[in-house]
């Protein structure tokens, strides 16, 4: 097993664009400590050039402000407000295993470790009586208000004569607890609220009043400490109550021996790592990148099996924030190097099916978030799954999912709070009316969206011999066409999707779509957050229609490169995140591997090009340079030029798929030939099989453009 672990940076993505956080996690833990700033950014709670306020336990790497619960704020002194206690910072040190900082308003030493569901901090203070230890309970990233709905904290002592705090809070809806256990008797102990200190030992439960929001509360431990004195409070986490809470922390972390979380923690990231060897001819900055991506897209979604009472013991995998992200890239990525997840992942779905009676894209802290951001994209999940073969679910009652969606969903409601089973203009009329207010917002993608999960709807209701759901579903795949306007001009080139009126007319650009090249944001009329330039190119199971309609295989290619140059296909959000690999289906292969570079330019040195939405960037790199890139809900990867001479993909049963380029050089990016396990390969995508199975995928590269498969 290599030393991988070195070349991950912590820092990598933590900026205010990419959105990734900078504590230690393990490999999909439930826990993940780490500091947060005053003022924070918008979902992890961290920028890097701000004071620290405290210390959280479960931060997320996604656009969505979610957790930062039970925040732990180090001090000499006692400063119990919430805006009373920040400090400046020196000395950091985040490690995929351990993160370390010194805080300077205090001179204390700050360093945390965890397991699956427990963290575990390490303070070392100096010399005073006046050391201190703040809990703050209403603390939630929506901006570090104070947005707690119910809060309850106490203290007491263990059968081993160590105090031991704990509590819980309702945020947002969702509830979590936690169980505390510190090694140092302290001199005194006592709640808040605000500024406002009482030495009772046990607030709550309290409903947190407009009077007191924003102010703090919670409770607080004083100490007397020897210089560099080592206070140690380790931490559980629960989503289904306190004593589970507990019972991890004691099944997890029985003593006090913090080094041995830091090393466990350690060794299951070099595991981690070690699925995927990248070319020792590779930089050093190449690497730095690969693994530190790979780091990423290991941290969400989160396994919370037994967690919630709901669930009892059957899988559940928490946190997926949102599935519109994740489809694409990253669960493709699980199904080659860790089925498992991808198994547990399905089970978890259907577990949430029988119990809820549906499923959403968005699930966080054990809820279901009805809105989706597309389609019914859990259903590309399934189907992904299904293709592949992905072993130990029960497909019959995972093909329910399917079916339920496929007629109960494909919505067209703009409510946050949709119902399933109304009527759906979608399944009705072939297409979602953009002149009606009730239904507009986004009409367009979804119509594209629910179009691409009938497909995949179709393929499985095939292989499950479902002849008259296979017929329905795919004569509904075909309906991005009702929304394909022949006569939409734009920047040289003809024909766009497009929204039209519930009469079949097409609306005229208006202030929401002013032309193909307008970005309709987020959450508004006809597209989410693109174009209609790039959405015209969304339609992954019918590029070849797609082309010809277009104009052929030249003006197909030329209008995806005129897209990227110009923005108008983003490489830093998801429905820009297929097209460089389209021309795959022309005869000019080699325009591919153009435009990959252009994409992968977009990635900055200190991080991803856009959110990174819970690993979809991150893995999405690594396949653009390992040179096969998945589409996502299928079971096939496109081919494109590698990064590296050679790739070693380490598969769950100890087989290996190699990619190899030879005589790759920044001058030799093309691929001349291809052969797959020593045949000359004539076509640019390959089946999971091909993975799966082990074996050896050689390009050979030069510098003149050809199509290779001839």
């Amino acid at each position: 097993m290599k030393n991988l672990i070195r070349f991950v940076d912590m820092t990598f993505a933590t900026d205010a664009r990419s959105l990734c956080t900078i504590g230690p996690s393990r490999p999909h833990s439930s826990v993940s400590p780490g500091p947060d700033t005053f003022p924070p950014s918008y979902s992890t709670g961290y920028l890097a050039d701000k004071p620290i306020r405290g210390f959280s336990h479960v931060h997320v790497n996604a656009g969505e402000a979610k957790y930062g619960n039970f925040l732990f704020s180090p001090q000499i002194g006692l400063a119990t407000a919430l805006d009373g206690h920040d400090s400046e910072k020196a000395n950091e040190n985040p490690l995929p295993s351990e993160y370390n900082v010194t805080l300077t308003r205090y001179g204390i030493d700050c360093s945390m470790t965890l397991t699956e569901h427990c963290a575990f901090y390490k303070f070392i203070y100096p010399k005073s009586k006046e050391a201190s230890l703040v809990i703050d309970i209403t603390t939630f990233h929506q901006i570090h208000k104070a947005l707690a709905e119910q809060v309850e904290v106490s203290f007491d002592e263990n059968e081993k004569g160590n105090t031991v705090i704990f509590g819980e809070g309702t945020y947002e809806k969702y509830n979590v607890h936690f169980y505390a256990e510190i090694n140092k008797k302290p001199s005194r102990v006592g709640t808040f609220v605000g500024s406002d200190i009482s030495d009772e030992k046990k607030f709550g439960p309290a409903d947190v009043s407009e009077e007191t929001r924003g102010k703090g509360m919670g409770a607080f431990l004083q100490f007397e400490t020897e210089e560099r004195e080592e206070v140690l409070i380790k931490v559980g986490i629960s989503y289904k109550d306190i004593e589970k809470a507990k019972e991890w922390l004691d099944a997890e972390i029985p003593n006090w021996d913090y080094d041995k979380a830091k090393e466990d923690t350690e060794e299951l990231w070099e595991k981690e790592l070690n699925k995927i060897h990248i070319a020792e001819s590779a930089t050093d900055e190449q690497k730095r990148r690969f693994y530190s991506c790979f780091y990423i897209c290991n941290k969400l979604p989160r396994d919370r099996t037994g967690d919630f009472l709901l669930y009892g013991d059957a899988d559940m995998i928490d946190d997926h924030i949102a599935i519109w992200d994740t489809f694409r890239t990253l669960y493709p990525l699980y199904t080659i190097t860790d089925p498992d997840f991808v198994r547990k992942t399905v089970n978890s779905f259907i577990t949430r099916f029988k119990t809820n009676g549906n499923i959403r894209d968005i699930y966080t802290a054990g809820r279901e978030r009805r809105r989706n951001q597309g389609g019914d994209d859990i259903d590309n999940i399934i189907v992904e799954a299904y293709l592949k073969k992905i072993p130990g679910i029960d497909w019959k009652e995972a093909y329910e999912i399917i079916k339920y969606d496929a007629e109960n969903w494909r919505d067209d409601q703009n409510s946050w709070f949709p119902e399933p089973g109304i009527p759906s203009t979608y399944r009705d009329m072939g297409y979602i009316p953009g002149d009606d207010e009730d239904k507009n917002v986004m009409c367009c993608s979804k119509q594209l969206e629910y179009s691409y999960n009938d497909y995949l709807a179709a393929q499985m209701a095939k292989g499950m011999g479902d002849t008259e759901n296979y017929e329905k579903w795919m004569e509904r795949s075909t309906y991005w066409k009702n929304i394909w306007n022949p006569n939409i001009e734009c920047v040289g080139y003809k024909g766009y999707v497009w929204p039209r009126k519930a009469n079949g007319d097409w609306i005229e650009p208006d202030k929401y779509i002013e032309s193909p090249i307008y970005f309709c944001g987020s959450w508004r009329p006809y597209f989410y957050e693109g174009y209609a330039y790039e959405y015209s190119f969304m339609v992954p199971h019918a590029v070849e229609e797609v082309i010809e309609r277009m104009g052929g295989d030249k003006l197909f290619c030329d209008r995806i490169e005129l897209g990227i140059d110009n923005g108008w296909i983003n490489g830093g959000n998801q429905p820009g995140m297929l097209q460089p690999l389209l021309p795959n289906h022309t005869s000019l292969p080699w325009r591919t591997a153009d435009m990959v570079k252009k994409q992968l330019a977009k990635y900055k040195p200190n991080g991803t090009p856009g959110c990174e939405d819970s690993g979809c960037f991150a893995s999405y790199y690594m396949f653009l340079t390992m040179g096969i890139v998945p589409s996502g809900g299928q079971d096939i990867y496109y081919l494109t030029s590698p990064s590296y001479e050679s790739t070693v993909l380490h598969l769950a049963d100890g087989k290996k798929f190699v990619i190899k380029a030879e005589n790759s050089s920044e001058e030799n990016k093309y691929i001349q030939s291809a052969t797959l396990n020593g045949k000359k390969l004539d076509r640019t995508i390959i089946k999971h099989s091909e993975i799966i199975g082990g074996g050896e995928l050689v390009f050979t590269m030069g510098s003149e453009p050809v199509d290779y498969t001839r």
